[in-house]
């Protein structure tokens, strides 16, 4: 065990910096604060013995391109100085390595400090040598310092007892203003999700009532991986009749917009079971993140007050919904946890069957209570719900802003809500052009292998010369370890990254050092995932499948699956046969910002806008077309939670600019010659908690044909 996880510990300590701001609680439903803001100032320094209080002065070390610990060389080197906000990579190397970064604020500052880390390390603030601030907790750790004044701090990363090595990310920034209270439109994501007009979207719809459909966090991972989002609710405002007689066709249209920021990286965690496994998980995230993103079944049982026969007295504050109950469902609802009391009285939610007579005689239904029951344990999950009024009143006692989930309630955070956090949220200039080849979905992949597999984009920068600044990637695996590698034009693959994700979710590797793109060149992102065990690997994809993705069209060449880093091994051809894995390529570009996407999405041929019920009501949408004509022209599962549930009222009313960022459509080359392939196999992927989605049938034996 010693020596795996020192080997790991090794594999992963390369070193990055980032800039990062802020925290994004949620998109489904604005909770907390969002602020993108400037850097201010600090320092920071590795050496926390030698320059705890010394001076700041000193050269930047020199940037070295191997792949030793590069803070473990600062260490010796001298100091650096980082901009704030930071993110850090690194690792502890043995029980007895402690890592310490100081850094210096030059005024009164409010801070957010996020530790995650493969395996249990301690975070401590130190100033003037004195502990001001600890988190010990056995996943992550999140301190939320207010009011620092001016001066240099010290931030300490421990190794917990057992602990022999382990991987670690540090983030640093500045807290949001949390009396601010921004208002996201779920109008808009709907709309890149499902309107026809949409690079983004998922499904070529035939007719306005096939946009009236649920979401789940999977469609909130696409928008966000493709800069769509987050918006303000100006920008495509909910329903504002008040009549609750709204369809959501009547406000979903796609309309392009600059994103508030950009959000980087989405954490899966694991959903709601019996065996209550899932709860440390949830807490943490909670903790950590502030609030994970899920849904529930909705359904009447809510707490019933009434002891006897009658009509049911339902106290809405407490929800319990029974595992061996049947009982009648009324379709999927997206909630926001953000807390829980594990001291909230099993009797409080008591629920009810009772038989309703209508045919009795009677001028009203006889009702009598049949069963009754509650949960075993006390407890429950803290829930926002956009249905909650508020201030005072009926409607505020009736649908109360924050309920109680019973923790043992069941169509709540299950598999199929995919229950989600948000880590901090970056600013939009973190990268200018991003390039991706699955515009059109995300999905389970239908290709697998056991134990390794490596995923491989093939993208072109047909502008000017460009620096790639980092690599994303969608994966649904937890405890896997990753590579990263680069191949520019005809070069070898160049591996540049390795880490280890603890969670499935949307991540992204900011690298270490940006490499260089010329003008006009192919360049292929690689990502390989690997587990110490014999698993079934896949990527999340873009392919298509019935009820959830379709029109995805096969242009060979441009995206590969591979068993091994074995530069001799045919790989298949994924895009041959319409796949292509989520991997994406941010870069920072001396031009204007903008989205390169390939067209590999068929046109939404006979949509009838006759079904639209008021037009005029539409805001002005930009079509696909015009996309084409600038610049080159060139589900896991599905949640029933609702996308287009949110509160209706504009914290902002300053009308959004149209984005500056252009969307170029990547279009095909020359078809190579057709590829044979072998008999088709259906594969069925395991989770930990059973089969987790129906995959397309494998494509075997295809042989690669690179493009030239």
């Amino acid at each position: 065990m010693k020596e795996r996880l020192r080997d790991r510990s090794g594999m992963i300590r390369k070193k990055c910096r980032a800039y990062t701001a802020g925290i994004l609680v949620t998109v489904m439903l604005s909770l907390n604060g969002i602020l993108v803001f400037e850097p201010i100032p600090a320092y920071a320094y590795p050496s926390f013995a030698e320059k705890m209080e010394g001076d700041i002065d000193g050269d930047i070390p020199e940037v070295k391109s191997d792949t030793r610990d590069r803070w473990e060389e600062l260490e010796g080197d001298g100091e650096v100085i980082l901009s704030f906000p930071s993110q850090i990579e690194a690792a502890i190397s043995s029980p007895d390595d402690v890592d310490s970064y100081s850094f210096h604020l030059e005024e009164e500052t409010d801070l957010t400090v996020l530790l995650q880390s493969e395996y249990p390390c301690g975070l401590e603030l130190i100033s003037k040598g004195s502990v001001i601030g600890a988190s010990r907790r056995p996943d992550s750790q999140l301190l939320e310092p207010a009011g620092l004044e001016a001066g240099t701090y010290t931030l300490r990363i421990v190794p917990q007892e057992g602990i022999e090595a382990s991987s670690y990310t540090l983030r640093i920034s500045r807290q949001a203003d949390r009396k601010k209270a921004p208002d996201y439109s779920e109008a808009h994501i709907a709309g890149a999700i499902f309107d026809p007009e949409s690079p983004f979207r998922f499904y070529n719809v035939q007719n306005a009532e096939e946009k009236n459909k649920g979401g789940s966090p999977v469609h909130i991972i696409h928008y966000l991986a493709h800069w769509q989002g987050p918006v303000n609710e100006s920008v495509m405002p909910y329903y504002q009749k008040g009549d609750f007689k709204e369809t959501p066709s009547e406000y979903i249209h796609y309309k392009k917009a600059e994103p508030e920021f950009h959000e980087q990286n989405v954490i899966m965690v694991p959903s709601h079971n019996s065996t209550g496994s899932y709860m440390e998980h949830w807490k943490n995230a909670i903790m950590t993140y502030g609030a994970i993103d899920t849904g529930m079944t909705t359904s009447y049982n809510y707490r019933d007050k009434n002891p006897g026969d009658g009509y049911p007295q339902w106290d809405y504050r407490y929800f319990y919904a029974p595992e061996d109950w049947e009982y009648d469902k009324m379709g999927g609802h997206a909630v926001l946890i953000v807390g829980w009391d594990d001291t909230v009285k099993r009797e409080n939610f008591r629920v009810t069957k009772r038989d309703w007579d209508i045919d009795s005689g009677m001028d009203e239904p006889v009702i009598s209570l049949i069963d009754e029951t509650m949960p075993e344990h006390d407890g429950a999950w803290i829930c926002r719900d956009s249905y909650g009024a508020e201030g005072e009143g009926a409607d505020a006692e009736m649908y109360p802003e924050y309920y109680y989930v019973s923790y043992e309630s069941a169509d709540f955070g299950g598999a199929d809500k995919v229950p989600s956090a948000f880590a901090p949220s970056e600013s939009r200039d973190n990268y200018n052009h991003l390039y991706s080849n699955s515009a059109g979905g995300i999905d389970n992949g239908a290709y697998q292998n056991s134990g390794f597999l490596r995923g491989v984009q093939v993208f072109r920068n047909e502008g000017t010369g460009e620096v790639l600044r980092a690599v994303g990637f969608a994966e649904p695996h937890n405890d896997v370890s990753y590579e990263i590698g680069v191949r520019i034009g005809d070069g070898a693959v160049q591996k540049i990254k390795s880490g280890y994700l603890k969670y499935p979710g949307f991540y992204t590797m900011r690298l270490e050092d940006g490499i260089m793109i010329p003008a006009d060149t192919d360049f292929e992102v690689h990502v390989a995932i690997s587990s110490d065990d014999s698993r079934d690997l896949i990527f999340y994809s873009c392919h298509d499948r019935e009820g959830w993705i379709n029109g995805t069209k096969a242009i060979p060449g441009k995206s590969f699956y591979y068993d091994s880093w074995d530069e001799e091994e045919q790989g298949w051809d994924a895009s041959a046969v319409g796949e292509y894995p989520c991997i994406y390529a941010y870069t920072y570009s001396p031009l204007k910002s903008e989205i390169t996407i390939l067209d590999n999405k068929e046109k939404a041929e006979g949509y009838d806008t006759s079904t639209v019920p008021h037009p005029e009501a539409q805001p002005d949408t930009a079509t696909k077309s015009e996309y084409v004509e600038k610049a080159n022209t060139s589900t896991p599962s599905e949640a029933g939670a609702a996308s287009g549930t949110g509160n209706s009222s504009a914290v902002n009313e300053t009308k959004a600019t149209p984005s500056e960022t252009g969307i170029k459509m990547e279009h095909q080359r020359p078809e190579p010659e057709k590829m044979k392939t072998s008999t088709d196999s259906e594969a069925e992927y395991e989770s930990d908690d059973g089969p987790i989605a129906k995959a397309l049938p494998l494509r075997r034996g295809i042989r690669l044909v690179r493009m030239k």
